[in-house]
């Protein structure tokens, strides 16, 4: 065979082969000639990881039509799989500013060791056994949705933050995420040209930075009475002003991801959705709803009815998550795209496939053609 050069880009927007490889730590690129490839075959642990996340999607969607729009939520939201022939519904999520459910990230490691750290005080667990309990169920849940980057990075910080408690020592969030960007980089220093690793590093500095300041304009939601002190709070009392804080700490913490996310976003995608940051306040609670029931839907698998029960009140949540999305993506206004390497207002733009083909569009005044001259046989002599 040959050695050859990365292949470039051979029209825009395509996708950038030479700088994937590149971030995959290639240095060129062999054409073999007269030898079949071969595959290396999972090892046993390997095996047993993909029979382990086939269980678990089982079991969070027994119950429900494997092919219903629930379902798919349920996977994508618990799992990270990707809808499939159902551009509709990933157009909802991403209009509305929440795509980020549907891909296992921080928000849901978070999720699991909280979801975990409650069930744990409710059974009576001492706080330091807890602690352990929680990383290692934060580390199981990563590794059976594939160690994805951003789950990584969050049980990596948590791991951080909950060792604080254990040693009984005062956590720092930025001193967890720098810590656990170092980590990544030792490991993979190309991960940090990743869109998706930028993102979730970026959102959670932004949020460990301006939280508070974001905040400030909620703190209404949290108003307390001035003339009544909070000792004579009556327990319903108590119970409102508590939730009026989460409320208004939390709306805080999305406006701060929105803005964060913002500078990244228009650079790679070219997209800005202003109510993400009301859309996904609301939608977390949902999915926060979602995820317990799906936890406890894997506890339940021996006891195949109770499970199949559950999983089709998860499948209401999860429509639940739907009909958010899908109204907050309706509204006027809600979110914009900007096009991204439009030559100007009346283009032509050739396009070279390869081999002999060619393509080309004319835009003018406000109307698009497409000419496909096909490859040099069809046209015989």
């Amino acid at each position: 065979g040959d050695f050859l050069p990365f292949p470039q880009r051979r029209n825009p927007g395509t996708f950038d082969t030479a700088g994937w490889l590149h971030r995959q730590g290639a240095w060129g690129v062999f054409d073999e000639r007269g030898q079949r490839a071969s595959v290396a075959s999972p090892g046993p642990l390997e095996r047993w990881g993909d029979r382990l996340a086939e269980s678990f999607r089982a079991a969070v969607t027994n119950g429900l039509e494997p092919t219903s729009r629930e379902a798919a939520v349920i996977r994508a939201m618990v799992l990270g799989d990707s809808p499939v022939d159902d551009e509709p519904l990933v157009e909802a999520y991403r209009d509305s500013g929440t795509l980020h459910v549907f891909s296992v990230s921080g928000m849901h490691v978070a999720m699991i060791g909280f979801i975990g750290w409650f069930a744990l005080k409710w059974l009576g667990v001492p706080r330091r056994p807890a602690i352990m309990v929680i990383i290692l169920g934060m580390f199981a849940y990563a590794w059976v949705t594939g160690m994805k980057p951003p789950a990584v990075r969050s049980v990596t910080m948590g791991t951080v933050i909950l060792g604080a408690f254990f040693l009984r020592r005062r956590p720092d969030l930025l001193n967890a995420l720098g810590f656990a960007l170092l980590l990544a980089v030792l490991v993979d220093g190309h991960l940090i040209f990743q869109p998706g690793v930028q993102l979730s590093f970026g959102v959670v500095a932004v949020m460990g930075i301006a939280t508070t300041l974001a905040t400030r304009p909620f703190a209404w939601i949290s108003w307390k009475e001035p003339y009544l002190p909070r000792l004579l709070y009556s327990k319903w009392q108590e119970r409102w002003l508590r939730f009026r804080e989460k409320l208004s700490l939390a709306l805080g913490g999305s406006t701060a991801a929105s803005v964060g996310s913002i500078p990244l976003t228009l650079w790679h995608f070219g997209f800005l959705a202003p109510v993400s940051i009301l859309a996904s306040t609301l939608i977390g609670v949902f999915v926060l709803a979602l995820m317990s029931l799906a936890l406890l839907a894997v506890f339940l698998s021996p006891v195949r009815p109770a499970q199949e029960w559950l999983n089709r009140g998860n499948g209401f949540v999860a429509w639940t998550c739907t009909w958010i999305a899908e109204t907050f993506a309706a509204i006027p206004g809600g979110n914009h795209t900007f096009a991204r390497e439009r030559p100007g207002k009346n283009f032509l733009t050739v396009y070279d496939p390869g081999y002999g083909n060619g393509a080309a569009v004319l835009h003018e005044d406000g109307q698009t053609v497409l000419f496909d001259t096909a490859s040099a046989g069809g046209f015989p002599p």
